[in-house]
C-alpha cells in the first residue's frame, strides 16, 4: 500500500506499534531455563512414547524406560540410521543376560535436549526402541499426563 506521500507501507510490519493478531509473528516456545519438555504421543504397557529425533533429521517413537541405562534402537532403526555395529556388550534383561550389538549416531535429541556422539545398542527383539539413561540421566525426569520433563539439576 502506498501513504498520501508515495511511500510504500508494508501492511505486514507494524502499523502505529502493533500489528493485528493474525499477523503477529509467533516467538518460539523457550523452555524455562534448564526445563525440556517432550509431549508424550501414547504409552505402550504404560510406558510413555515420545518421538525422538536421531542424527538431527530422522524421527522415531521411543519408550522412555527409566530402568534402562543406555539407549536400545531396533534393527530397522538401525539401517534407517545406517548404523553400523562396532562390537558388542552383555546386557541384563528383564528376560536374563543377552549379548546386543553396538553403534554410534551423531546425535539424539528430544523435547529440545540433545546429547552428541552416543552409543546405542541394538537390540534384535524389541519392536520400539527404549530411550535410557544415558539421554536423561543427569537430568531430574517428571512424567506427567501429556509431556515429560528434562530438568536440570541444581
Amino acid at each position: 500500500m502506498r501513504s498520501s506521500s508515495g511511500r510504500t507501507v508494508n501492511l505486514s510490519q507494524s502499523v502505529c506499534g502493533f500489528l493485528p493478531k493474525e499477523l503477529t509473528p509467533v516467538a518460539p516456545t523457550a523452555a524455562k531455563s534448564g526445563v525440556f519438555q517432550a509431549k508424550i504421543k501414547r504409552r505402550e504397557a504404560n510406558i510413555p512414547v515420545i518421538e525422538v529425533t536421531f542424527n538431527g533429521i530422522q524421527k522415531f517413537d521411543m519408550m522412555v524406560d527409566s530402568g534402562a541405562s543406555g539407549t536400545v534402537i531396533t534393527p530397522a532403526m538401525a539401517k534407517a540410521l545406517g548404523v553400523v555395529p562396532q562390537g558388542t556388550v552383555q546386557a541384563k534383561t528383564p528376560n536374563g543376560e543377552a549379548t546386543f550389538p553396538l553403534g554410534r549416531l551423531t546425535s539424539i535429541q528430544a523435547g529440545g535436549l540433545s546429547i552428541k556422539n552416543v552409543v546405542v545398542a541394538i537390540s534384535p527383539s524389541l519392536e520400539i526402541g527404549l530411550l535410557g539413561h544415558d539421554f536423561f540421566g543427569d537430568k531430574d525426569v517428571t512424567i506427567k499426563q501429556d509431556v515429560i520433563e528434562f530438568r536440570d539439576r541444581s
